[in-house]
């Protein structure tokens, strides 16, 4: 029997391996639905099995009963859904990515992932928000900025009160912000007084007492103290 080859951190030299768990395959059975989307009326196009399985809405919109009382059946309308966020969903549907522009900055890439955990909950996709959330983790990592701002709103408005999308924010915010860096108080005026509120909450809990610098109240009490105009 020949010896068993050394094990590699790395991938082995030669092709890869293309095989992959049955489990992770993609549900690519039964026929093609067509998704209207945005006011212009781009067309997408899925297998319905695919549709099925990565969201619920979708599972429960081609159901026989709702189907047939379309005009034109296998198809759903999401005329009142931005085209370039429903694109995010469709790649993620079949590639399990997110493709975003390589010239984009943090605040433009935050923004687009708000608007995509949004979809997230419309078409009811926990797998889409979770990889929505962890990129969001990741593109903190990598452009060394947190989400506040534009995508906090966004987020707010799209999702209800117990989100864990929310919770994501609200914990960059409440974990990370500091008053060395300006972008952080500009950007608290564009933030929901909501948000504001479940960040405090929040900090509070997190964040030590100060102990070593003394109270300002203690130091100087007569900062604090009105002047006389008489």
């Amino acid at each position: 029997m020949p010896d068993k080859p050394p094990e590699s951190p790395t991938d082995p030299p030669g092709p890869k391996d293309a095989r992959i768990p049955e489990a992770e395959a993609l549900d690519i059975w039964g026929p093609i639905v067509k998704v209207i989307v945005g006011d212009s009326d781009q067309i997408f196009y899925f297998h319905q099995g695919l549709l099925s399985s990565s969201s619920s809405f979708f599972r429960a919109a081609m159901k026989p009963e709702w189907d047939e009382r379309r005009a034109e059946t296998n198809t759903i309308d999401l005329r009142d859904t931005d085209p370039a966020i429903f694109r995010l969903y469709a790649h993620w549907a079949y590639f399990g990515t997110i493709p975003m522009p390589t010239e984009a900055n943090a605040s433009d890439t935050f923004v687009q992932l708000a608007h995509a955990y949004v979809l997230g909950e419309k078409l009811m996709s926990t797998k889409f928000k979770n990889t929505i959330l962890d990129t969001f983790i990741t593109s903190s990592m990598k452009f060394g900025f947190y989400p506040i701002g534009e995508p906090v709103a966004v987020m707010y408005e799209g999702t209800a009160e117990n989100s864990a999308g929310r919770r994501l924010l609200v914990e960059f915010c409440a974990y990370v912000a500091h008053g060395k860096e300006d972008s952080w108080m500009l950007e608290f005026e564009n933030c929901p007084k909501e948000f504001l509120v479940d960040v405090m909450k929040v900090m509070v809990k997190v964040r030590p007492a100060p102990t070593e610098n003394p109270w300002p109240w203690l130091e100087e009490s007569t900062q604090y103290h009105e002047k006389d105009s008489v």
